[in-house]
């Protein structure tokens, strides 16, 4: 740009003053300049959380006070059964340069140490995400503007968004007998199971039974607790031989089945008597 005096990169006074008071026509003699407003802050992006499980995640190590470990603090993880899954995010803001690069950061011991788990290259939601193996995963989605705002690894210490448990083990399930009551308690039966698993399902015990082994399986109770036994009141179209089948579910999901290699038989029948008649004993 050349002034009126021939000198470079110098204005004419009175033109900028006209500008600065909104006057004179917007053209070639009296340009106006307008500069694009870049974002203050880089982009911004949330987690979208699924409300969180009933039961706490429990570490390796972890004590009996403090279930969800140090790591964890109060928070409590998503629990999935599977290495490969799909984490929804939203953005909440974006300048005008738009979204360049999304990437998923992820940590296993509390956010001390972070690891890219990949980049989104479509940059809108969901991302699929894959993990090695068993484990709680913290994870944050770090989002770089079209002009290079944002996107830093994560620092040590830095809280993740989100907790991930995975846990691809199925409870350990066992019917352990099935007794019929007697007196009063006749025609019921008592079933007894064993359920372990350090991540249990709130009400995980389903009970069903079959007229044949491998089913098809009927509904005996759904969603009870692990109390180790369930004291059926049998009705009467249930046949006097049958399997039986428990299932134990835990929080990801996962499901553990034990089934009575033998029909339970139940006798149903009271025992009757007549006296048909006297005969002298001879000495």
């Amino acid at each position: 740009v050349t002034g009126p005096a021939g000198n470079p990169f110098r204005s004419d006074p009175a033109r900028l003053a006209a500008r600065s008071d909104g006057g004179g026509a917007v053209g070639a003699d009296n340009p106006t300049y307008r500069t694009a407003s870049l974002p203050a802050q880089p982009p911004s992006v949330a987690i979208q959380i699924n409300p969180a499980i009933g039961n706490q995640f429990s570490l390796p190590g972890s004590s009996a006070g403090d279930p969800a470990g140090p790591a964890l603090g109060n928070g409590q993880p998503r629990m999935v059964n599977t290495t490969m899954f799909e984490l929804e995010y939203t953005f909440d803001s974006v300048g005008p340069s738009g979204v360049a690069r999304v990437e998923l950061w992820g940590t296993r011991d509390g956010g001390q140490t972070w690891s890219s788990f990949g980049t989104d290259d479509d940059k809108q939601s969901p991302m699929v995400v894959r993990v090695p193996g068993e484990g709680v995963y913290g994870f944050r989605v770090a989002v770089q503007s079209g002009v290079g705002l944002g996107g830093e690894l994560p620092a040590a210490g830095t809280a993740p968004d989100l907790w991930i448990g995975v846990d691809l083990t199925k409870p350990d399930a066992r019917l352990l007998s099935s007794k019929q009551s007697t007196g009063e308690e006749a025609g019921k039966l008592i079933i007894a199971w064993e359920a372990r698993d350090r991540m249990l399902a709130a009400q995980p015990i389903s009970l069903f039974y079959a007229k044949t082994p491998g089913g098809p399986w009927t509904p005996i109770a759904a969603n009870l607790e692990n109390t180790g036994q369930y004291v059926w009141s049998v009705p009467g179209d249930v046949p006097d031989a049958f399997y039986l089948r428990i299932e134990v579910r835990d929080d990801a999901g996962n499901l553990g089945i034990s089934e009575s290699p033998e029909p339970v038989h139940l006798d149903r029948q009271r025992p009757n008597v007549r006296i048909q008649g006297v005969r002298p004993v001879q000495r």
